[in-house]
């Protein structure tokens, strides 16, 4: 699969779009940066070639509403980053990718205090969230990392061959393991994944598969600028289901780029990544994405699953994949 995709990115431009539209399994991915592994951010890597732009807002909240502190982060701060991601499978192994991704911003309190306090918290009729110190620092974050793609058997139906997956004779099952670093002004740290995705064929709903993952990432931080009292490691446990529409083609402009889009939850745990007393504090978050086969994607996320309102708060990520996007005749330069 992967094979097919370079080479139809490098000589027919409708090719990936037409393997996209048959709910393939390929997940569109960007690379998260720091602080959005332990946010509760997606952590799936990409399976297929990527050069994603994207726009990055998280924030961290000192205090709950009730004026809780969170622990001994003594400010507020709203990062705000611009990120590019690059990600290539290597020329002798089809399904061994690497991915670059540099992502530079400044962190402050707007506009992600309005996104919280005038915005969700005014339609949810909740007071603010108080505000004490900001942070406000130009930032940068950096990550590298190589993953190895395996294909599974195709499980119900076919010839338990991957390419059964195709005609919707089977489940086709992907699994993955990989490894990396990052650095930021935020924090550092190197990582462990591995990770499993299942498509189901649109036998229960018609017209659309439904696609689960899971992964799971280790990770073990150390200070940086901005954060000290870090946990020695931290586990991130994420679980995500999506429903996968067919590729629709139409003569309009608005409903080929946004129209019939796969949309999906994620729920992700994180046994520890700040600590409290020195005992690691344990994160629950829910998240929820979009994306459209013309290689947009939004995507947000939140801890009100720990019912609070402080500490690792909320964040959300606009991107669009450039090879996608101009791989179709319709939109290329």
């Amino acid at each position: 699969m992967d094979v097919l995709l370079v080479r139809a990115r490098r000589s027919a431009p409708w090719v990936p779009l037409a393997l996209a539209a048959l709910g393939g399994g390929v997940t569109v991915r960007a690379q998260n940066l720091a602080p959005e592994a332990h946010w509760g951010g997606p952590i799936l890597p990409s399976d297929r070639p990527e050069l994603r732009a994207a726009l990055h807002i998280n924030r961290f909240t000192e205090f709950s509403k009730t004026g809780q502190v969170f622990n001994e982060v003594d400010e507020t701060a709203g990062f705000n980053m611009l990120s590019l991601s690059y990600t290539e499978n290597t020329p002798r192994d089809p399904d061994l990718f690497f991915n670059v991704t540099f992502g530079t911003g400044y962190s402050g309190d707007q506009p992600s205090r309005w996104l919280q306090n005038d915005y969700v918290h005014a339609i949810m009729g909740q007071p603010g969230v108080p505000v004490g110190d900001v942070r406000e620092s130009v930032e940068y974050a950096a990550s590298g990392s190589l993953t190895r793609w395996f294909d599974g058997p195709t499980l119900f139906g076919g010839d338990g061959s991957p390419a059964a997956a195709f005609d919707d004779s089977g489940w086709r099952t992907r699994f993955f393991l990989g490894a990396g670093a990052s650095t930021s002004t935020l924090y550092h740290e190197a990582f462990a994944q591995a990770g499993a995705s299942l498509l189901i064929p649109d036998t229960f709903l018609a017209g659309r598969h439904v696609r689960i993952t899971l992964t799971d990432r280790a990770t073990w931080p150390t200070e940086g600028n901005a954060y000290t009292d870090l946990a020695d490691f931290s586990n991130v446990s994420q679980a995500t289901i999506g429903l996968v529409p067919p590729h629709i083609d139409s003569d309009n402009f608005l409903l080929e780029f946004l129209g019939n889009p796969e949309f999906g939850l994620t729920a992700t745990h994180d046994s520890g990544f700040f600590q409290r007393a020195k005992e690691p504090i344990e994160e629950w978050f829910a998240g929820f994405y979009v994306q459209w086969a013309t290689g947009l994607r939004f995507e947000t996320w939140n801890d009100f699953a720990n019912g609070t309102d402080f500490g690792p708060t909320y964040g959300f990520r606009v991107s669009l994949d450039l090879f996608t996007l101009f791989s179709n005749s319709r939109w290329r330069w």
